[in-house]
């Protein structure tokens, strides 16, 4: 079952998969995951515009570290 997230509003409705840290500011973006058990941690001050993140399997992780630069 795929779950995609294209506002910050639905972060809190992921099922399959688990979310971490600060909901981030998304412009045109959006997160896909195709698998479950998977791991998405975002911290304070990420900023997503014109980007997407895919988990194309199970169990994986990304970290997403702020910084100065959009994503």
């Amino acid at each position: 079952m795929e779950e995609i997230i294209t506002t910050s509003k639905e972060f809190k409705n992921i099922e399959n998969n688990t979310f971490e840290g600060k909901v981030p500011k998304m412009t045109n973006s959006k997160i896909i995951f195709k698998g479950k058990n998977n791991i998405l941690y975002i911290e304070d001050g990420v900023q997503m515009e014109n980007s997407t993140i895919i988990f194309n399997g199970s169990d994986s992780i990304i970290y997403q570290e702020a910084n100065r630069y959009i994503i």
